[in-house]
């Protein structure tokens, strides 16, 4: 509502409102204030507040059409916001509406997310209130036949009794004031104004009556007892309500009689115009009913006279029939003669046709032996087209079979260097040798081919040992202690550090914040230390204690700060929470970057120093680490080894954490941590920095270890289930900033997000799909697509390579009435590049969506889900979620280098396993997505030249075209919010394709060394699990 509208809402709404704010505005009159209003649907309490006042309303019913204040659907039982949020709540039209049982925790709920104040406003029982109540709630019963809408909650529920209501305050030792507001007379005459003039045309008069009432509020007592309404101004930290406020407020209502004769004249003159209207409409009722009898009247006398003609004619029609009875006998009789002579001519005329359909017969038999005769010519000339064609083909094989065999000669000579090898005949001792290798011979060949032939040598003897030796994977934490074991720092490393150290072109100080607040004092110690370890010493401690009620713990860090001139300490003698103390923790701040430390976590030694190392590379603003965590006994575990800088991945959960360091300046810049994220601070920070800058670093290397103890996010995602809320609050308001329409939905596990953003316009996206024969596949493909999507603007581009089955035929022949299938024909060899480009050209979308045949819908907006993103400027491509029939993962993004030169992420993982922290169940970037189901934007197609069907006609065009996107600074994403079955055999292996292998190696050489930066260095190359990269190591 607008400011200047606001004299037109109800008296009993603007007298309550006006009161509150007034209040407010002398409780806290040099705040910038935020204030919650618990049950402030249509209350429109923000109009009577300042504007820059931060007002959230907060009810169980949906927000309002057009409401511009910050609304959150929700319960008072529960309010979602942490402690000490406002500086105050209001609850102006609620404890009535609230059952009883319910009053008193609504109640403690409100004191607790208060920092300053909380107002109640209500109706409180005593006899008087009751009585005005029950007659205007019988008025409006009569009037409109149907029970008051708030009056009717007021008695199921009970009016809240003054007593009660302080005696919840006392039992919270709470002050508070009573103010009485509402004179009961004016509450009465407004109530039993709006009761008759509803359902009446009086719009204008309403409003004027309103006016008139909120404008002379104070002169017609609106404090004067007996009042409707009892205010209770609640002190839940501040100062209790002033007694000079309260008599300033006394003095602003003067009692003036003429007012009070105006405003009931003024009700009078309404009514009046109310039974005049009403009277002039009774009268209007009474002419129109006399009219309609007199109507009737004259049309009973027309009736009569209308029986009358109708018994002549009556009378005049059986003379008539009479005498067509007498012509009828006669015509009968010549009829009997005509029919004679037609029967001889029926019988002519029928051998006439039958002849004539003899005749039609021949010429049809003849035109079609002449089209007969065509379609074999043509088929013959077709023939000797395939014919040549296959001699064509002949010949390719036979060069690549010449090809093949060579290349199997040098692979048998290097195969047979291994066997000659003493490991070898080693190996052939063990007992159950042919037992191992010989139950599939066939089976085993063919992999063991395709390994050598794919990934070579090397890679081919390890897993052969690996087979023999019926290696199993490792356990988890097994594994993850080999790492630790591994990669232990020594001396050696200290030393070689310290030395790299000296020859640093750069040594800024990094200033490690720590806020504190009643810590176990073994933690606080070993946190410290770890940073009293570190290798780099560059550093400054800066730690703010949040008013710990541990004297012991204040103690200690004094300890520590007297002791070491790095160590600073500010000490707040209120408690403000984590955002305050880590502010006032950055307040001591003086070096140009600035680091995140709990108090109860670690550094690793060399954290800092590997952070100043890549800073000798580039001046980086931001850098974040791997990270694991420790158990109550000190054992390290939970590794989190994390991909390069990701964007959609840190829109899908807050991936970066822990060990994170900022260029202190941009912290600076943006104001350091905000209030609004607290318990998320982290996060909110990170999206900030990242909307800044785009220098940033990850090192894929483990320097900090969270320590899980029990309660802490640490040991468990759901201990802190408020932070997941502020979350997704923190992600709105990034979404804001960056321009993002959409919204933010809960992802498929805690600590998880879906950045769902809305699609601009509805442009027509082109699903291409080649296929040969296999009939039954392609059916099962379209039908899903056509009865599952719900994104309803596409087309279907069927590309035919050559299909020769009759099923086939009669299938498309079936799908040619379908004005959103097109058929197109690609009559040349299988090149799966070459078949797609070809299809593009027909394409009328503005985005293209590859698919293979063997694929089948599950998700009914895959298509959006994909659009989504493709719509994105700076996204390439977009990949969706493949499941195996036996709800197995097929694809849910690509690694480059693993198993040689890319594969599917964690395939054959089950679909709901929420593997590696959840990973594919995310929305994030890969440096590629499979084609069997890719969406691409056409104008971007179009610039890279589409697939490379000259140099990959068959495997890695995909991959090779991913990564051409991205280094043209194209995004690739993955969404696991597309999720279609993929039919593909779950035994298939890759097709021999060593040019196309050899290819990928020269052109890709760099990634393929330095590692995928969506992957980790440290994690599996032979496996798809993300499991660790020290399970691929075996012994020689």
């Amino acid at each position: 509502m607008n400011r200047e509208d606001i004299s037109k809402l109800p008296p009993d709404l603007y007298s309550r409102n006006t009161t509150i704010a007034f209040m407010a505005q002398h409780l806290l009159p040099e705040q910038k204030l935020r204030v919650l209003d618990v049950g402030g649907h249509l209350g429109n309490l923000a109009a009577f507040f300042p504007e820059e006042t931060r007002f959230t309303i907060l009810d169980k019913k949906a927000q309002p059409d057009g409401e511009q204040i910050e609304y959150i659907q929700g319960d008072a039982n529960k309010i979602p916001f942490s402690d000490k949020s406002f500086d105050i709540v209001v609850g102006s039209d609620l404890i009535e509406h609230v059952e009883k049982p319910f009053r008193a925790p609504v109640i403690r709920e409100m004191v607790r997310v208060s920092k300053g104040y909380v107002i109640l406003g209500m109706p409180c029982k005593n006899e008087l209130v009751e009585r005005a109540e029950q007659y205007i709630s019988d008025q409006f019963k009569r009037i409109t036949n149907t029970e008051h809408p708030f009056l009717k909650e007021h008695s199921e529920n009970g009016l809240p009794e003054e007593e009660k209501i302080v005696s919840i305050l006392r039992k919270e030792d709470l002050d508070y004031t009573i103010i009485k507001e509402g004179n009961l007379m004016n509450w009465y005459i407004q109530q039993l104004y709006s009761v008759i003039q509803h359902g009446q045309n009086m719009e204008h008069e309403k409003y004027e009556f309103y006016q008139f009432f909120n404008n002379h509020l104070r002169e017609l007592g609106n404090l004067r007892a007996p009042t409707y309404r009892t205010i209770f101004v609640i002190a839940t930290e501040g100062m209790p309500l002033e007694e000079g406020v309260l008599n300033e407020l006394q003095d602003q209502n003067q009692w003036k009689p003429e007012r009070f004769m105006e405003l009931l004249q003024k009700a009078f003159n309404d009514l009046k115009k109310v039974m005049v209207e009403k009277e002039a409409s009774s009268s209007a009722n009474s002419e129109a009913i006399q009219q309609k009898d007199q109507i009737i009247q004259e049309k009973d006398q027309k009736l009569e006279k209308a029986r009358e003609i109708v018994s002549t004619y009556k009378t005049t029609l059986r003379d008539v029939r009479d005498y067509l009875q007498e012509k009828e006998k006669t015509v009968n009789f010549l009829k009997s003669i005509v029919a004679e002579k037609d029967e001889t001519l029926e019988q002519l005329e029928n051998l006439k046709t039958r002849q004539q359909e003899e005749l039609e017969k021949l010429k049809d038999l003849q035109s079609k032996n002449e089209e007969e005769i065509q379609n074999l010519k043509k088929y013959g000339l077709k023939l000797e087209e395939n014919l040549a064609g296959k001699d064509q083909k002949i010949n390719a094989l036979n060069t690549d079979l010449t090809a093949t065999r060579q290349n199997l000669q040098n692979h048998q000579k290097e195969l047979q260097s291994v066997i000659n090898s003493r490991a070898w005949k080693l190996i052939m001792f063990y007992s159950k040798i042919k037992t191992t290798l010989w139950t599939k011979p066939v089976s085993l060949i063919k992999k063991g081919w395709n390994v050598l032939t794919h990934l070579g040598p090397k890679v081919f003897w390890k897993r052969l040992v690996r087979k023999m030796k019926k290696q199993k994977p490792m356990e988890e934490k097994a594994a993850y202690q080999k790492y630790v074991e591994e990669n232990q720092l020594t001396d050696q490393d200290q030393k070689k550090a310290e030395a790299e150290i000296k020859k640093f072109q750069k040594s800024p100080v990094i200033s490690i914040v720590m806020p504190t607040y009643n810590v176990d004092e073994k933690w606080l110690h070993k946190a410290i230390k770890s940073v009293q370890d570190q290798w780099y010493d560059q550093w400054e401690l800066c730690i703010c204690d949040d008013a710990s009620t541990e004297e012991n713990l204040i103690q200690i860090i004094k300890e520590y700060v007297q002791n070491d001139d790095r160590i600073k300490a500010v000490f707040r003698k209120k408690n403000g929470g984590i955002v305050k103390a880590s502010n006032d923790a950055i307040e001591l701040a003086t070096g140009e970057f600035i680091g995140f430390l709990d108090n109860d976590d670690e550094l690793t030694p060399d954290a800092l120093y590997e952070v100043v190392k890549t800073l000798q590379e580039k001046d980086y603003d931001f850098i974040y680490s791997d990270e694991d965590k420790l158990d109550l006994d000190g054992n390290r575990c939970d590794p989190f080894f994390k991909p390069d800088w990701a964007p959609d991945l840190l829109l899908s959960e807050n991936y970066t954490s822990h060990f994170s360091v900022y260029r202190r300046s941009l912290i600076e810049e943006l104001g350091r941590l905000t209030d609004e994220s607290s318990g998320c601070q982290d996060y909110d920070l990170v999206l900030r920095i990242t909307e800044k800058t785009d220098k940033i670093k990850h090192i894929p290397k483990i320097l900090y270890h969270w320590r899980k103890i029990p309660g802490s996010t640490a040991a468990t995602v759901d201990a802190k289930p408020y932070v997941f809320t502020r979350a997704k609050e923190t992600l709105l308001r990034a979404m804001k900033r960056r321009g993002i329409e959409g919204t933010v939905e809960d992802g498929r596990f805690s600590s998880s997000f879906r950045v769902k953003r809305r699609i601009l316009g509805e442009p027509l996206v082109s699903i291409i799909i080649p296929f040969k024969d296999k009939a039954d596949v392609l059916k099962v493909c379209i039908e899903s697509i056509l009865k599952k999507s719900t994104w309803e603007n596409y087309e279907i581009i069927l590309v035919d390579n050559q299909s020769e089955e009759l099923e086939t035929k009669e299938y498309l022949d079936q799908l040619k009435y379908n004005k959103k299938i097109k058929l197109l024909s690609y009559d040349h060899p299988f090149n799966f590049a070459a078949i797609n480009n070809f299809a593009v050209q027909e394409a009328q979308g503005e985005y293209f969506l590859l698919l293979n045949n063997d694929t089948e819908v599950i998700s009914e907006d895959w298509i959006q889900s994909m659009l989504e993103h493709a719509q994105r400027e700076e996204v390439g491509a977009v990949g969706a979620k493949l499941i195996y029939p036996n709800d197995l993962i097929q694809h849910a993004g690509v690694i480059i280098g693993l198993n040689g030169i890319a594969n599917h992420a964690f395939g054959k993982t089950h679909r709901n396993d929420l593997a590696y922290f959840g990973q594919a169940e995310v929305i994030r970037n890969y440096s590629a997505v499979t084609g069997a189901c890719m969406m691409i934007k056409k104008d971007i197609y179009q610039k890279m030249g589409g697939l490379n069907e000259k140099d990959l006609a068959i495997t890695f065009n995909d991959i090779d075209f991913c990564l051409r996107l991205r280094e043209q600074g194209y995004l690739v994403v993955y969404t696991p919010f597309a999720e279609l079955y993929h039919h593909e055999s779950l035994s298939r292996g890759y097709e021999v394709a060593m040019k196309e292998i050899q290819y990928m190696q020269r052109k890709y050489a760099g990634i393929l060394e330095n590692g995928d930066p969506y992957y980790n260095r440290n994690l599996t190359q032979e496996r798809f699990d993300f499991s660790l990269r020290v399970e691929d190591k075996i012994d020689d």
